[in-house]
């Protein structure tokens, strides 16, 4: 048995707190430990912990913000759903990222632009990543990004009038 498969047999019976420790580990190790991440998200949500946190839920919440004009950071995103994580972005972002695909696919802007670093309230280099790989142009990371936040923000104002 080799060791990823022996702390994947454990998750089932580790503690929330364990489990929330298997987070914080294995971040320091991104992207070779995603794997073990991606793992505790899925024990949390069998737990009921992350269950609420889907693609369409938090398009809700972004579009909700989109109509305020304002942004928000992964804790705070976390806690619309009841989920305190130390790293909440690492649990959440399968979520994140199947509701930026679809909103990709529906040809609108992209709404996780509001998703924004606590410290500094700009995007993390996740978001310019996926924005490179939708094919646009994004020479200059913050313009793009300040362009991109006011198109979701004029799409969804206009919509919800």
């Amino acid at each position: 048995m080799t060791d990823k498969q022996r702390v994947l047999d454990r998750l089932p019976t580790a503690s929330d707190a364990d489990l929330k420790n298997y987070a914080i580990n294995a971040r320091r190790k991104l992207p070779e430990l995603q794997w073990l991440i991606d793992a505790v998200a899925s024990e949390q949500a069998n737990r009921g912990g992350l269950k609420n946190i889907t693609p369409d839920a938090i398009a809700t919440v972004l579009i909700q913000r989109a109509t305020e004009r304002r942004t928000i950071g992964y804790a705070e995103l976390a806690e619309e759903f009841g989920v305190k994580w130390p790293s909440p972005r690492y649990v959440m972002m399968p979520a994140v990222g199947e509701m930026a695909q679809r909103e990709e696919d529906a040809g609108r802007p992209m709404l996780s632009v509001l998703i924004v670093q606590k410290g500094n309230g700009k995007c993390g280099k996740g978001f310019i990543d996926l924005a490179k790989t939708y094919g646009r142009n994004v020479v200059d990371a913050e313009k793009f990004e300040r362009d991109e936040r006011e198109r979701v923000f004029e799409y969804w104002s206009s919509r919800s009038s």
